[in-house]
C-alpha cells in the first residue's frame, strides 16, 4: 500500500466501503491457510488416530486402593451410566487394599447391562504411574479395544458422561487441526494455571478444551494412540514426565469443557509418598448443571455450589425480614471504593438495613467521607484494648500489621452494632445483584475459589479441630450471627486460657504474607458447630483492578453474572488482564 499523508485522507464512498469489507473477508478466510503454510500449527511427530469404528469397543479400568467411602460413591454413579448401546468392559482392579469394605463394595451385584471384571492384586509401587500401568496391562489383556482408559476411585459420574464425552472426542479427533490431540477426559480441571489451557474449541456436541497437561480423574486414549505413546513413568513425578514426553512429541490432552465427572477425594492416598503433599484436591470446572446423582449435594465440592446448586439467596429468593447492621473497616486508600460499596448495599441488600458502620482511624479522612455517605463512623480504637502499632508483622518488606488489625476489628464489631447480627463487607467489595444473607432462619455462608493453606492451618489450631471443609470461606463479605460470634470468642478463651484476640495473635503464621483469616476462622466455626443451620452457597464474585468505576456501569456489566465485584488495589497488570478476560 502506498503511504498517504494524514491530510490527504478522504471519506470513502459506498464502493470503497464494499471493497474494504470484501478485502477483510478474504483476509479472514485466508488466515487459516496462511497459518498452515507458515508451519505455525503444532504438527505431531507421530501419526495419531483420527477415527473409530462405528461401534467402538471400550475398556475402562477403575484404580482401587482403600478409601471405601469414595469408592462406594464412585461405583454407584459409574454403574448408573446410560450406556447408549456402547460396548464397554469395566475392570475393577484393587491395589492391595486391606480394608474389608473395599472388597465388599467391589463385589456388590450390579445391573447385568454392565460387563465387569474384578482383579485383586498385591500392593504395587507407591505412585500413580505404577498403578496405571498395571491396570492398563491387565485391561488390554482382556480383549481387543478401540478405546482404553482408566478412572480414579474418587470420581463421581454424571449418567450421560460416556455418550457426551465420546461424541465430542470423536469429532475433535477427526476434525481438530491446530494441535495433535491424544488423550482425552470428561473432567475439566479447575487447576487451569498448572495445566495450561491452550484453547477452547467448538464441536457439534459441545465445546472441548485443549491443554498442555490435564487432570487425570478419568483418562482415555484411542487404542492406537496408547500403543504409540506408551506407558507412564513409575516414579512420583510420573505425570510431569509424561507431560514432557507429550510436549516433545507435540501431543496435547483435551477434555470436555463441561465436566461430566466431579472429583470427590480430598484425602489422597498418594500424599503419604509425594515429595509435596497436595493440600486440596481440584474440582471440575463448569459441571453439567443438572442430572447428577443425589450424592453430589453432600460431596462438598466447589463445583456443586458453583454450577449445580441453585442459590436460594439471590433474585426472586432474596428476601429476609432479619435486620442487619453493616460493618465496613476502611482506611484512606479505600476512599475511591467506599462510596460504591455503600451504594451497592443500599440497592441490593434484601434486608432491613440498620446502621452502616465504617470502622477506621480517627486521624484519617475516612470519617468525613463516612458522614457524607450517611454512615456512622466508629473510631477503631474503641473496639480493642490495643492499636495496630503494637503488632509486629512485617514479611518481605510489607508491613501487615494494619491488615491483621482490621480482621480483629471485624470480630469485635458487635460491641458497636445495634442489631444482633451484622454483615461484614470489605471496603473494596460492591454488591451488584439483589441478595439476602439469610435463607429462612439459616445464615448464608459463601464459599470461594480461594485456597490459602495457612488460613486453614491457623483456624484448625485455634479451634482445636480439623477443617470441616477445604472450601474457602474467604468471600469478601459474610453474615455474622451475634450469638455464634460470642460462642466462638468464648471457645477461644477457654481453649487457650487468654483473651480471644491474644489467642489469635499468638496463632498467626507470621512467616506468611497472609497468615490469618477472620473469614476462614468464623466460617469453619459455623461448619463445625452449626452445620445443619447454615446455608452454603457460592460467592459469585469477580476481582477487578483498582480503578475509578461507576456503580451503574458495574451493575450493568456484572450484575447478571455476579453477586459482587471486588476492586482490589493489589491487582497489577496481570490482574487487569485477568479481569478483562473474565469480563
Amino acid at each position: 500500500a502506498q503511504r498517504v499523508a494524514p491530510d490527504q485522507w478522504r471519506p470513502a464512498g459506498d464502493g470503497a466501503v464494499r471493497l474494504l469489507r470484501a478485502a477483510r473477508r478474504a483476509v479472514e478466510e485466508a488466515v487459516p491457510r496462511l497459518t498452515a503454510a507458515l508451519h505455525l500449527r503444532e504438527r505431531p511427530k507421530l501419526v495419531l488416530a483420527k477415527t473409530l469404528p462405528a461401534s467402538p469397543r471400550i475398556g475402562m479400568a477403575v484404580l482401587v486402593h482403600e478409601r471405601p467411602d469414595y469408592l462406594e460413591k464412585c461405583l454407584d454413579s459409574l454403574f448408573a451410566t446410560r450406556l447408549h448401546g456402547y460396548d464397554v468392559t469395566f475392570l475393577l482392579i484393587d491395589d492391595g487394599s486391606r480394608d474389608p469394605r473395599v472388597r465388599e463394595i467391589m463385589e456388590r451385584p450390579r445391573d447385568d447391562a454392565y460387563r465387569i471384571v474384578r482383579i485383586y492384586a498385591p500392593k504395587g509401587r507407591n505412585n500413580a504411574g505404577a498403578a496405571i500401568n498395571r491396570a492398563m496391562r491387565e485391561l488390554v489383556g482382556l480383549g481387543e479395544f478401540d478405546i482404553v482408559g482408566w478412572s480414579d476411585p474418587d470420581a463421581l459420574y454424571h449418567p450421560d458422561w460416556l455418550d457426551k464425552t465420546l461424541r465430542i472426542a470423536r469429532w475433535a479427533k477427526a476434525n481438530h487441526a491446530l494441535h495433535g490431540l491424544g488423550p482425552f477426559s470428561s473432567f475439566n480441571s479447575s487447576d487451569v494455571k498448572f495445566h495450561r489451557v491452550l484453547g477452547t474449541f467448538a464441536s457439534p456436541d459441545g465445546n472441548y478444551v485443549v491443554k498442555r497437561q490435564m487432570g487425570m480423574l478419568n483418562y482415555f486414549y484411542f487404542k492406537p494412540d496408547f500403543d504409540a505413546l506408551g506407558f507412564f513413568a513409575e516414579n512420583p513425578d510420573d505425570e510431569t514426565l509424561m507431560t514432557r514426553k507429550f510436549a516433545a512429541l507435540k501431543v496435547r490432552n483435551f477434555c470436555t469443557e463441561t465436566s461430566y465427572v466431579e472429583h470427590l477425594g480430598q484425602d489422597s492416598v498418594l500424599n503419604a509418598w509425594r515429595p509435596i503433599p497436595v493440600s486440596r484436591a481440584v474440582s471440575g470446572l463448569r459441571l453439567a448443571p443438572d442430572g447428577w446423582p443425589d450424592t453430589l449435594s453432600s460431596a462438598d465440592t466447589l463445583g456443586y455450589y458453583r454450577d449445580v446448586k441453585r442459590p436460594a439467596s439471590l433474585d426472586a429468593g432474596a428476601a429476609s425480614e432479619a435486620r442487619l447492621d453493616v460493618v465496613i473497616p476502611a482506611i484512606d486508600k479505600d476512599a475511591a471504593t467506599l462510596p460504591l460499596a455503600v451504594r451497592g448495599l443500599r440497592e441490593n441488600l434484601a434486608h432491613p438495613i440498620g446502621d452502616i458502620l465504617v470502622l477506621g482511624p480517627a486521624d484519617s479522612g475516612i470519617g468525613a467521607l463516612a458522614g457524607e455517605l450517611g454512615c456512622r463512623f466508629v473510631d477503631e480504637r474503641a473496639l480493642l484494648p490495643f492499636g495496630k502499632e503494637t503488632i509486629a508483622y512485617t514479611v518481605k518488606g510489607y508491613d501487615r500489621a494494619g491488615w491483621l488489625y482490621q480482621q480483629l476489628l471485624k470480630l469485635a464489631a458487635d460491641a458497636v452494632a445495634s442489631s444482633s447480627d451484622y454483615l461484614l463487607l470489605d471496603a473494596d467489595t460492591v454488591l451488584t445483584r439483589r441478595q439476602a444473607f439469610m435463607v429462612g432462619d439459616r445464615p448464608v455462608l459463601l464459599h470461594s475459589d480461594e485456597f490459602h493453606k495457612p488460613y486453614f492451618d491457623v483456624a484448625s489450631e485455634l479451634l482445636g479441630i480439623p477443617p470441616r471443609s477445604l472450601l474457602s470461606c474467604v468471600a469478601h463479605n459474610m453474615q455474622i450471627s451475634g450469638p455464634r460470634l460470642q460462642a466462638l470468642r468464648q471457645h477461644l478463651e477457654q481453649r487457650h486460657g487468654r483473651p480471644w484476640h491474644a489467642a489469635i495473635l499468638d496463632a498467626v503464621d507470621y512467616s506468611a504474607v497472609s497468615g490469618f483469616s477472620e473469614y476462614e476462622l468464623y466460617g469453619q466455626w459455623c461448619l463445625a458447630r452449626y452445620p445443619a443451620a447454615t446455608e452454603r452457597e457460592y460467592f459469585f464474585n469477580l476481582a477487578l483492578p483498582k480503578a475509578a468505576a461507576d456503580y451503574e456501569d458495574l451493575k450493568r456489566r456484572y450484575g447478571t453474572r455476579y453477586r459482587s465485584v471486588s476492586i482490589h488495589s493489589y491487582l497489577g497488570l496481570a490482574g487487569r488482564l485477568r479481569a478483562v478476560t473474565r469480563s
